[in-house]
C-alpha cells in the first residue's frame, strides 16, 4: 500500500512545481491572462495594422523616440503641451503629394486638426501651397486666423518666413493694415527690420499703402523710420510718392527724411495751398 500512496502524492506534487520558461504552460501565463483578461479575447495583430496601405506605417522606433521625447518635454512642462517634432513616415512622393493637397485645404477651410495629420502623413508646413503657393503662413496671416498662426507656430514654422518675392509675414500684415497681426506675429518673435527682395521692410509697405496707424505701431515696436530700400526710398519716399502725403508729413514730424528728395514737391505744395 505504501508505494501506491507514494505514486498518488508524487504526481500531485510534480504538478504544482513551477514549470520551466521553456515550457508550454509559460506560454500559456501571457500577461493578458495574469491580468485577468479572458483567453477568448485575441490580441491585436500589431504587424498586419502596419501593413495596410490606407495610411503611411511609422517607423517603429522613430515613433518610440518621438513618444519618449514627448513625455520629457511634458515632465519639464508640466500643463503646456509641448511642440511635437515632425514624425518621418515611410511614405511614397505620391502620398507626400496627396498630404500638401489636403493640407491646402485645411487651410482652406481653417481646419487645424486636418493640418495636423497631414503634418505626421508628410506634408510641410514651411512650403508653398501647391496650388496657390502661398505659405500657410502668410494664408492665414492674410486671412486673421490666429489659431492657425499659434498652430504653426507650435509645430516649429519659423515667423519670419519669405516668400518667393522676400516678404514675410510681417510685409503682408502692415500691408494689409492689420495691427492685430502685427502685434500676434511680434509676440512670437517676427522681426519688425527683416527685408525683402527689393530692400523694404514692413514700415515700407505701410507707408506705400498710406496704413499711418500702422506706421506709428511699427515706429512704437523699434522699425527704422530712414530706413532705405536698395533704390535708396525710405518710408517718406514711399508715402509721398503714393500720394500719402499727410503721412509723409506726419513721418517727418516723427524724424524721417527722404534723402532722395521729394519726389512728388509740385503736387505736394499744391494740394497744401489748396487746402
Amino acid at each position: 500500500m505504501a508505494p501506491s500512496r507514494a505514486s498518488s502524492v508524487a504526481p500531485s506534487r510534480a504538478s504544482s512545481r513551477p514549470c520551466s520558461p521553456s515550457s508550454s504552460s509559460a506560454h500559456d501565463a501571457s500577461p493578458r491572462c495574469r491580468l485577468g483578461h479572458t483567453a477568448s479575447v485575441p490580441l491585436l495583430n500589431l504587424s498586419a495594422l502596419a501593413n495596410q496601405t490606407s495610411l503611411p506605417s511609422l517607423n517603429q522606433a522613430t515613433a518610440a523616440a518621438q513618444l519618449a521625447d514627448f513625455g520629457r518635454a511634458s515632465c519639464k512642462q508640466p500643463g503646456k503641451p509641448p511642440a511635437m517634432k515632425k514624425m518621418q513616415p515611410n511614405v511614397t512622393m505620391q502620398d507626400t503629394e496627396k498630404s500638401r493637397s489636403q493640407l491646402e485645404q485645411a487651410c482652406l477651410r481653417n481646419d487645424i486638426e486636418m493640418a495636423k495629420i497631414c503634418f505626421l502623413r508628410g506634408a510641410p508646413l514651411s512650403e508653398a501651397l501647391p496650388t496657390s503657393q502661398e505659405f500657410p503662413l502668410h494664408y492665414a496671416i492674410r486671412k486673421q486666423r490666429f489659431a492657425f498662426v499659434d498652430f504653426l507656430k507650435q509645430y516649429g514654422v519659423d515667423m519670419n518666413l519669405r516668400d518667393a518675392l522676400g516678404r514675410t509675414a510681417l510685409h503682408i500684415a502692415a500691408a494689409n493694415n492689420d495691427e492685430e497681426a502685427i502685434c500676434r506675429l511680434v509676440e512670437l518673435g517676427a522681426k519688425r527690420k527683416l527685408q525683402d527682395h527689393k530692400g523694404q521692410t514692413a514700415l515700407h509697405a505701410a507707408a506705400a499703402a498710406g496704413h499711418t496707424r500702422v506706421v506709428e505701431l511699427l515706429l512704437e515696436l523699434s522699425a527704422d523710420i530712414n530706413s532705405p530700400d536698395k533704390a535708396g526710398w525710405t518710408a517718406v519716399s514711399h508715402a509721398e510718392f503714393n500720394n500719402h502725403f499727410d503721412l509723409a508729413y506726419r513721418l517727418i514730424k516723427l524724424g524721417g527724411s527722404d534723402p532722395r528728395g521729394m519726389r512728388n514737391e509740385t503736387r505736394r505744395s499744391g494740394r497744401h495751398q489748396k487746402s
